[in-house]
């Protein structure tokens, strides 16, 4: 009746999957407790002739002296690549011998009402009992997507870890660095073990284990169910090229506007933030000391900010390390912080800016080389927009914080009176950002919002007195979009110079833009880069790239106000008769506008108040919402932009 785990070789389709990951484990040398096995038709035999099952305790006394026993289910439905049904069976445990029978009906009994009386789908473990002095799950990779390890534990029995019954003590363990000092010494070893497990079993897998007297014990393993073999593919390579070292790289604005920029792109990024480059130059200007740092980072072929070096360029005094936020750490480089600081905060916008972009707008372009030197002479006006308009946000978002109104609202508020107001002629430019093979069609249409009440608890009152400060940024908001514009243009041409000259003799001229500015192009070298960035472009790499526990922020932002509700899909389910669709996006790229005409709201992982697509966004009166809240594609949700609330309809 009994199945010994050494005998249990022909029986793997009478057993689940529980039953034979445990059989693995042991064979792997690793530590289990004793088990036997009922089968499926031991379990039908049993349940039609119940006088069968007063047998057991002697049987299993026969092959075990251990004073208890944990009754586990062993379905053939749990525990597989696609379902787990974790706990929605019966479990007994600290069963004494002679009260197997009883605990074995009534795990069958359970399972005939939770099965439709489909015995044929079920199994049982009978486990030899052993008393917890640490008890926990560890989950090989975050099952919310993160590539860390996580383990979670207390002391006393792991049931109460699984069931939800207690809140555990939970560590973090990222694959690529050394083990860290840990609470409990065993836990090494564990972590060792559960390492050897997921490489046997090559996908992220749910480990219960115990520690007893030192000895540590492992119960059971299952995979992580939802995580697709894509994501741990990712989490794998990301193992591969993170530092082990601490560092914190972020998807930043420069994300948004190159999401994954191709080596042309990724050249003109670098010469912008160069020594004696754009970003340095206007700086220069306003008395701010920049010193240029390597810190555009590359992984897969998404581009991340290193905010570590990124910081360093202005406040060299401060770091994010150990907590994630910016702190002073260092009395080197205190001066240059301090003046900096001193001179962020005392920016005064020149009163010529919109006449610069208006005058670049109507300019004409070189369709030479030279474009390029043009381009970067420009950005200067364009990072100069960028620093304002980040400027006049701050300030407005101190007024929000302290009103019932979200920054977001106050953007589209109806107070302006200096809007500028471009009217392009019909330009035949391509693309929607800095991105060199981004050829979507160019959308620069404007419409202002024209709420027709104001938000709760904010008066006509409250809103002339702070009309100055809203005023400021929704004038800055509209002239960045118009730097976009801007930036568009010089692509488009620098674009065609491109193909026209440099990129005209090779077999696809587009493969110029695996070329770098100015080099001497090689078609062998051009191919061998496009294939190394084609390699990744099915990775959507996540927002943040860290190995520091980060502060949390706040689950929901606003960055246009409204309300939406409609089917949540992405981009690549969005068709053209889509209509009310809510468009789920890692990243706010500028290129998303061309899904307007079937969107009714955003939900993003990642994006700014001043990002072009939530500046577009709140021109065409298209809520958007930044959450880390995980939303399941092909879902009914609704949102409320203002009041920040996001939920499942159905």
């Amino acid at each position: 009746m009994l199945i010994n785990s050494t005998e249990l070789t022909g029986y793997k389709d009478q057993v689940g999957a529980k039953t034979w990951n445990l059989k693995v484990l042991k064979e792997l040398g690793l530590p289990v407790p004793a088990f036997f096995a009922l089968p499926y038709p031991t379990i039908i035999n049993l349940n039609k002739d119940q006088k069968l099952v007063a047998s057991l305790t002697q049987e299993t006394l026969k092959l075990s002296s251990a004073s208890s026993f944990a009754v586990r289910s062993s379905a053939l439905i749990e525990d597989t690549n696609t379902s787990s049904y974790a706990g929605q069976f019966l479990t007994k445990i600290s069963v004494q011998a002679k009260d197997l029978p009883l605990a074995v009906m009534e795990l069958i009994s359970d399972a005939a009402k939770k099965l439709n009386g489909n015995l044929s789908l079920f199994s049982i473990i009978i486990q030899e009992y052993i008393q917890a002095d640490l008890a926990g799950v560890c989950f090989t990779r975050n099952p919310l997507g993160g590539r860390e390890m996580i383990i979670e534990y207390h002391a006393g029995i792991g049931e109460d870890v699984v069931a939800g019954k207690i809140k555990p003590k939970k560590i973090k363990i990222f694959w690529n660095q050394p083990l860290p000092t840990l609470p409990h010494k065993q836990l090494a070893g564990l972590v060792n073990f559960f390492k050897k497990i997921e490489s046997h079993f090559k996908n992220p897998q749910d480990i219960e284990w115990l520690i007893q007297n030192g000895q540590a014990w492992l119960l059971q393993t299952r995979p992580v169910t939802n995580l697709s073999s894509e994501q741990y593919q990712q989490q794998q390579y990301l193992d591969s090229v993170l530092p082990t070292e601490e560092f914190l790289y972020e998807k930043t604005e420069i994300s948004e506007i190159a999401p994954r920029p191709t080596p042309f792109t990724l050249d003109l990024l670098n010469k912008i933030y160069a020594k004696n480059g754009p970003v340095q130059n206007v700086y220069k200007k306003y008395g701010i000391s920049y010193e240029p740092q390597e810190f555009l980072q590359i992984v897969g072929n998404e581009i991340y900010s290193n905010r570590q070096q990124e910081l360093k360029t202005l406040l060299p005094a401060y770091s994010y390390f150990p907590t994630g936020k910016p702190h002073l750490a260092s009395l080197k480089g205190l001066w240059v912080t301090i003046k900096n600081i001193l001179g962020l905060g005392n920016l005064k916008p020149p009163g010529d800016l919109f006449t610069k972009v208006e005058q670049l707008l109507r300019d004409d372009l070189p369709a030479d080389s030279a474009i390029i030197e043009n381009f970067l002479d420009a950005y200067s006006i364009i990072f100069e927009v960028n620093l304002f308009a980040g400027k006049a946000l701050q300030k407005l978002d101190g007024m929000s914080k302290k009103e019932s109104i979200s920054t977001a609202q106050a953007l589209q508020l109806p107070v302006s009176k200096n809007i500028p107001n471009l009217n392009l002629p019909n330009v035949s430019w391509l693309g929607n950002s800095l991105e060199i093979s981004d050829e979507s069609a160019f959308v620069h249409k404007q419409e202002v919002a024209d709420l027709t009440k104001s938000p709760e608890n904010f008066s006509k009152l409250k809103q002339q007195f702070f009309a100055p400060l809203i005023n400021e940024a929704q004038y800055f908001s509209r002239l960045r979009e118009y730097g976009r514009w801007l930036t568009v243009k010089y692509i488009h041409h620098i674009r065609q110079y491109l193909l026209a000259g440099p990129g005209k003799n090779l077999k696809n001229p587009k493969d110029i833009y695996f070329s770098k500015v100015g080099e001497t192009v090689s078609q062998v070298l051009l191919l061998e880069r496009k294939k190394q960035y084609e390699m990744y472009n099915a990775f959507t790499l996540p927002p943040l790239l860290s190995n520091i526990n980060m502060v949390s922020e706040k689950s929901i932002q606003c960055l246009s106000s409204g309300s939406a509700q409609g089917i949540i899909k992405s981009v690549n389910q969005i068709t053209k008769a889509d209509k009310g669709i809510i468009l789920y996006t890692k990243i706010l790229s500028p290129d998303l506008v061309k899904y307007f005409p079937q969107i009714s709201g955003i939900v993003s992982e990642q994006g700014g108040l001043l990002s072009h697509l939530a500046i577009m966004a709140r021109e065409h009166s298209i809520p958007v919402v930044v959450t880390n809240i995980p939303v399941a594609l092909g879902k009914t949700v609704f949102f409320d932009a203002d009041k920040e609330e996001l939920k499942i309809i159905k």
